[in-house]
């Protein structure tokens, strides 16, 4: 299907996002053994169903296409929108660990999706930085809110327009 066709589709189902509040909420927190971060982002369902039809050119939905399949394209996406940076260039991996969208959310008015997943990280002194664009290309005012936590420590980092890169530092 070209893409032209899916945007047409995607407005006539009614999949346009219906909300003006373009924000994900989510936490990061540094493990030991090995070193890494875990993350749980929670986003728009339909946000996030959007940006996955417009980037693989396919009917993607939470409530009808097989966990194994959305697991597989968000996996891609987070991979290409949700990168740390650490020391000389390294991009770590990330290990995805599934999402949830719970069929009640998704009758709501405003349905979410929570997407959890690993970036494995080499070594503890290493400075890194996160790049989390997750959404930037559809909505220019998306925003993200992500408390990072180590140990009995939090801080809270907010990616918005020209700050989708934020230093990421252990304690």
């Amino acid at each position: 299907m070209r893409k032209s066709s899916l945007i047409l589709l995607l407005a006539t189902t009614g999949l346009a996002s219906a909300h003006d509040l373009h924000t994900s909420t989510g936490e990061a927190e540094f493990k030991d053994g090995p070193l890494r971060i875990e993350v749980s982002l929670t986003l728009f369902a339909d946000d996030l169903e959007l940006a996955l039809m417009r980037r693989t050119e396919r009917l993607l939905r939470f409530e009808t296409t097989p966990a194994a399949e959305i697991d597989k394209a968000l996996k891609t996406y987070i991979t290409e929108h949700f990168i740390v940076h650490a020391a000389g260039g390294v991009r770590p991996p990330i290990k995805w660990l599934g999402h949830e969208a719970p069929a009640a959310s998704q009758k709501t008015a405003a349905p979410e999706a929570t997407l959890y997943f690993e970036v494995l990280l080499p070594d503890a002194s290493s400075p890194c930085s996160l790049r989390h664009d997750l959404l930037v290309e559809m909505f220019k005012d998306q925003e993200h809110l992500l408390r990072v936590k180590d140990g009995a420590a939090s801080t809270s980092l907010r990616f918005s327009p020209g700050y989708y890169e934020q230093p990421l530092r252990r304690k």
